[in-house]
């Protein structure tokens, strides 16, 4: 064979360095993997038809010496093509007669050689060379072959080198680098993750309702907000994961928390409670108010003395989609983990070609921006009806291919399945608190809790209070309001979720508003008055007198005995105490250095 062995070279130009192949017993082996591949498996279809023109000719020239020519006239009569000599045929004669019974044909494919490197990187700076364009052609910024090429050229015309063909550095580059490194070198961490099949999963045993998925999407036309300027308009939706069916979308300015929150309303208003969703970890929908206590949360800092959040009251499960991050620390969201990704392409070819849409398309991006960008904005009644309608028909279109729809519709799969499904449902005051926000707070001394929504710039907060929080002062709860309402009424759960009260707004009075400076004093007297009232018929001073004046008076403390007594002794203690009042004083200044004297005074009037 004339095409260069599969070899490689260190950076000197040393053959066989790093072999990309290694041969185990006529067998070539994965370097990566460790597979052993026989030599038939891993030969081309050029060296399998050049071993069976071998074999061949090795049997002709053997029925020609069975016949009674000499072996020498029946392998030169049988050699064949030009460069085919008889010490060829001689030779793979010996192989075919020395290989195993049935391994013949392997056994006349050609050797793998690891020969000297081509004339070309034997040349004096051939190996600086390759170095350059290694380090040159694997970067993230991917520049052209060719483009590296030409720098390599003027790098050796500058110092008198010969330099090899491109389709030499490609051949090298390909036998010495495997492709997986090529795409991490020029293409970066996610695109040779990417390298990895992709994970099929099945939803043959899930039922409708036990997972729901949803996301945000902004759609590519321009609409007349609801705050009169003009914009994308942006969209939640809610999918079950087993029929694919949406569920619930609700269309809001931003993708915001309460846009998360109204469709979730939605959702189990009109279906029920789903068992677990599954979104990504965006921070309208990882807000503390829904995932308070979840764990494995992918976003904000969780800890033991969280809030439960909505989908933990309501015993809902919370699964975040993983983001994968390249060498520079940027995400990139995984589409195929949601579903619903599927349908926003639906949705978005039918919304954004729409005929009421024309003149306001966007493109999906800068560069694909159509003649007509921006010419009008829809009005935003128009885009909600052509939501509504895309919706109506994405459920209701036959033929779909999905595992579970299987030639069915999303709207007949869901109707057929739901029928065998136990769904859990809220009643209509339970599920009302869906629709308010939701904000953690301490209660201070006063039973007040504050709140940041609606708090402007230079602004106190407001406060809101109900007499039931005096006793859980220090305590931390969970204030849920309605944001259109700030001034009404908070709905107060405590740290377990069990509801607490509703607190009213504790609204600002005039400097000078005397009437309403009576009512708080007013207030605050009645509040005395009602704790005074109440602890005076608890409690009874008189018995509590009598109880402890009734007692019997501590008798005398008895002195324990010492083991054993010793005298203090110095030059600095009086020869003797002083007889009369001067003892008693001297016990009145220290009693302990009167009881010393005492005993002194005893033994010398013993001696």
């Amino acid at each position: 064979m004339t095409a260069w062995p599969s070899c490689s070279f260190d950076k000197a130009g040393n053959a066989d360095a790093r072999p990309v192949k290694a041969h185990v017993n006529g067998a070539t082996c994965d370097p990566e993997t460790g597979e052993i591949f026989e030599p038939w498996e891993s030969a081309t279809e050029a060296e399998r038809a050049a071993a069976a023109a071998r074999l061949e000719t090795v049997k002709l020239s053997q029925e020609l010496h069975t016949a009674g020519v000499p072996r020498s006239w029946a392998d030169r009569v049988v050699r064949h093509g030009p460069g085919v000599s008889v010490s060829a045929v001689s030779a793979w004669r010996r192989k075919a007669g020395r290989a195993a019974p049935g391994r013949a044909l392997e056994a006349l494919l050609d050797n793998p050689r690891t020969g000297r490197p081509p004339a070309a990187w034997r040349e004096p700076g051939a190996d600086v060379l390759w170095r350059l364009w290694c380090t040159d052609y694997l970067r993230e910024e991917a520049p052209t072959a060719t483009a590296v090429h030409r720098r390599l050229a003027d790098v050796a015309a500058e110092r008198g080198w010969s330099l090899p063909h491109l389709g030499a550095f490609r051949r090298r580059t390909d036998r010495e680098f495997t492709r997986a490194e090529v795409v991490r070198a020029r293409g970066g961490a996610l695109a040779a993750m990417d390298l990895v099949p992709h994970q099929t999963r099945t939803v043959a045993g899930l039922k409708p309702l036990d997972i729901v998925n949803g996301d945000g999407r902004r759609f590519d036309v321009t609409a007349t907000l609801p705050s009169g300027k003009e914009g994308r308009p942006a969209v939640w939706v809610w999918q079950d994961v087993r029929t694919r069916k949406v569920l619930a979308w609700r269309a809001g300015e931003t993708e915001s928390a309460d846009l998360v929150r109204t469709s979730l309303h939605a959702l189990i208003t009109d279906h029920g409670v789903p068992g677990r969703v599954l979104v990504d970890s965006t921070r309208a929908a990882s807000a503390k108010w829904a995932t308070g206590g979840q764990p494995h949360r992918k976003r904000w800092r969780s800890t033991d003395e969280e809030l439960p959040g909505l989908l933990k009251m309501l015993d809902i499960g919370y699964s975040a989609t993983t983001v994968d991050r390249d060498a520079a620390g940027r995400g990139r969201g995984r589409g195929r983990a949601k579903p619903v990704e599927r349908a926003f392409r639906d949705l978005a070819n039918h919304i954004d070609t729409h005929p009421l849409m024309a003149g306001a398309g966007t493109g999906r991006s800068p560069v694909d921006r159509p003649e007509t960008h921006r010419m009008r904005a829809v009005p935003w009644e128009v885009f909600i009806d052509v939501l509504e309608r895309a919706v109506a028909e994405h459920n209701a279109r036959e033929g779909r291919q999905s595992e579970a729809a299987a030639g069915r519709s999303l709207d007949q799969t869901w109707a057929e399945e739901i029928a065998d499904t136990v769904v859990r449902r809220l009643a209509p005051s339970q599920a009302a608190i869906l629709l308010l926000a939701a904000e953690d707070a301490a209660i201070d001394n006063a039973g007040c809790l504050r709140l940041k929504a609606g708090k402007g710039a230079g602004l106190p907060a407001n406060r809101y209070h109900h007499p039931d929080l005096v006793e859980r002062a220090g305590e931390r709860v969970v204030a849920r309001f309605d944001p259109e309402d700030l001034h009404g009424t908070v709905h107060v759960f405590d740290a377990k979720g069990r509801y607490v009260c509703a607190a009213g707004c504790l609204m600002p009075a005039g400097f000078a508003d005397t009437a309403a400076a009576k009512e708080w004093e007013a207030a605050r007297r009645r509040k005395r008055r009602a704790t005074e009232t109440g602890l005076a018929a608890r409690r009874d001073m008189d018995e509590l007198q009598q109880t402890m004046a009734s007692l019997p008076a501590p008798g005398a403390a008895e002195e324990a005995e010492p083991a054993a007594v010793r005298l203090v002794t110095g030059e600095s203690l009086p020869e003797a105490l002083p007889a009369g009042g001067g003892a008693a004083a001297e016990r009145r200044r220290s009693p302990f250095l009167a009881a010393l004297r005492t005993v002194q005074q005893l033994e010398e009037d013993e001696a």
